[in-house]
């Protein structure tokens, strides 16, 4: 439950602590709305490659026949540098994994893949230890690529940009919960912001 989607007669629920591939590296569970209205269990989820901790299913997004489900304690690159995953479904209903993201400068703590985000072919994954958002999208072989890395005009490495995320259309909204306010006393420290980006004619996020 640390992570709840619904779209129509779909619900995903993320558990990040659930036993996969191996103890503790998280899963999410897939609910189906039946012909008698009742909710029953239809899939569970789990990353092909997952490993103790990674917290896989502490995030997650859909939009159609796409899934993407962050797990931002995965250590592939360095402790705690986090991953996502794409996921797919086929003609049968079942979810398949279709491709796990990563950052082309990955540090240690950056938790990509705390938040994440999915609409029109776009996604996005936040990683605030690195104070940054990371745009994706597929090429023409549904190869999902890194287009973009996104910080506000004025993010500091502390302010935990990327904390949260999300995205309608052509707009995008990210959460910095550490951010000071400009001028504001002690008291007014961390207060925090949310920056709206829109998505300019080429292609790129301000």
């Amino acid at each position: 439950g640390q992570a709840v989607t619904v779209v129509g007669d779909l619900i995903m629920v993320g558990a990040a602590k659930a036993n996969g591939v191996v103890e503790e590296a998280g899963a999410v569970y897939v609910f189906q709305m039946n012909e008698a209205e009742q909710w029953v269990e239809a899939q569970k989820l789990t990353a092909a490659d997952g490993a103790n901790s990674d917290y896989f299913g502490s995030a997650l997004a859909v939009s159609g026949r796409t899934a993407i489900v962050g797990a931002y304690e995965n250590d592939e690159a360095g402790r705690s540098t986090g991953a996502a995953y794409i996921f797919e479904q086929g003609e049968d209903g079942l979810w398949i994994e279709h491709q796990k993201l990563t950052v082309d400068d990955p540090n240690s703590r950056d938790y990509f893949g705390w938040s994440v985000a999915l609409g029109e072919g776009r996604a996005f994954v936040g990683a605030f230890g690195e104070s940054a958002v990371y745009a994706f999208e597929p090429d023409d072989a549904d190869v999902w690529q890194e287009v973009q890395r996104i910080r506000g005009g004025d993010t500091r490495f502390d302010d935990w940009f990327g904390r949260s995320v999300a995205t309608d259309g052509d707009m995008l909204i990210v959460g910095s919960p550490r951010r000071d306010v400009p001028g504001a006393n002690f008291e007014g420290r961390n207060q925090g912001s949310a920056y709206v980006f829109a998505r300019g004619d080429d292609g790129l996020w301000v």
